[in-house]
């Protein structure tokens, strides 16, 4: 079989799959939009948990993302909001993502929060690296999220160009950050970043952290250096691993989003992947994938890559690459 037919013949398999989850998806939302007492006896069907790292924590592999995807349609939508978040609770998501830099996305959570703490494992992230400002936003946060805990709160966006001074790190936020895990105001302590994956790798090495949240896209980008450089350290450290922009790259891609995200599930040692809430069929696309997961093997995982490649050549770099790209209501 020459590459041609195979790459349409495993397209046909995707396009299938994909077909068969936007059904499910979209008969999933309309289905709870009923309301009838069939609907409510019914019992939502729950994403898969992994073992976050070395914790003793389970999070959902399907990660909320909830940064500008999720805050700039319904910021001023509060009903929705709790709709949409709703949703994802009762099909057993509990990994929930956001920053202090995400616009309003802490204050639009805290309602939810407040009432279902015990089902979310909650995460936030900070960009100060001193000392005094890591430890404010991180009140920001337990205070604007009504909690009086996180369960995992992020050095975030780690960059080679800024992050020169690891000392300097080390005496601010990494000190706060480890002195509120000492109080138990910090479950778990973790990093992320976009900016190229030698950075990462010298924090991970240098660090005691509980998890890394990083780039993991189909098309590999910084060389394949995420994959087959930082990843064996993280994993050698049996450190929770959160695969993030899964999907953002491959956009224009022929590859259906879902699948994207299974690329990135299927990398050994990815404990969830974040993905963007945007939609209710989005949503439903990605818990079927996920509940009915098998990972793609070896030779389709360079498949995908190849056509994600060639669908994007005339595409551009995404905005993260960009030197002067931050991190910041983009996730």
């Amino acid at each position: 079989m020459d590459s041609d037919n195979g790459r349409r013949d495993f397209l046909k398999k995707l396009a299938f799959s994909g077909a068969a989850v936007g059904t499910a998806g979209t008969a999933a939302a309309g289905t709870a939009s009923t309301g009838t007492a069939a609907d409510k006896a019914a019992s939502p069907i729950q994403v898969p948990r992994r073992k976050l790292g070395k914790t003793n924590t389970e999070i959902s592999m399907l990660a909320l993302g909830l940064g500008s995807v999720f805050t700039k349609p319904r910021s001023e939508d509060p009903e929705d909001t709790e709709v949409i978040l709703q949703r994802a609770l009762d099909h057993g998501i509990n990994y929930w993502d956001t920053a202090n830099n995400y616009g309003p996305s802490q204050k639009m959570l805290g309602p939810m929060i407040e009432r279902n703490r015990d089902k979310i494992f909650l995460v936030s992230k900070s960009a100060e690296r001193g000392y005094d400002g890591f430890k404010k936003e991180l009140e920001i946060s337990l205070t604007t999220m009504r909690t009086d805990h996180l369960d995992l709160f992020h050095i975030h966006s780690m960059n080679p160009d800024k992050d020169t001074d690891f000392g300097a790190i080390e005496k601010g936020a990494l000190r706060a950050a480890l002195e509120a895990k000492e109080q138990g105001i910090i479950k778990n302590v973790g990093i992320t970043g976009h900016s190229g994956a030698a950075v990462l790798k010298q924090a991970v090495e240098a660090w005691d952290l509980d998890a890394i949240m990083t780039v993991l896209p189909v098309d590999r980008p910084d060389n394949g250096a995420y994959e087959d450089v930082l990843l064996p350290v993280v994993r050698k450290k049996n450190m929770g691993l959160l695969a993030m922009k899964t999907n953002r790259h491959a956009r224009n891609s022929d590859l259906p989003g879902a699948q994207l995200v299974r690329y990135a599930l299927s990398l050994k040692g990815v404990s969830a992947a974040v993905v963007g809430l945007d939609s209710i069929v989005h949503l439903m696309d990605n818990i079927a994938m996920c509940t009915n997961f098998t990972p793609f093997n070896k030779d389709e995982m360079a498949l995908m890559t190849r056509m994600a490649k060639e669908g994007l050549a005339f595409a551009g770099s995404p905005p993260w690459e960009n030197p002067e790209y931050w991190d910041g209501a983009i996730v």
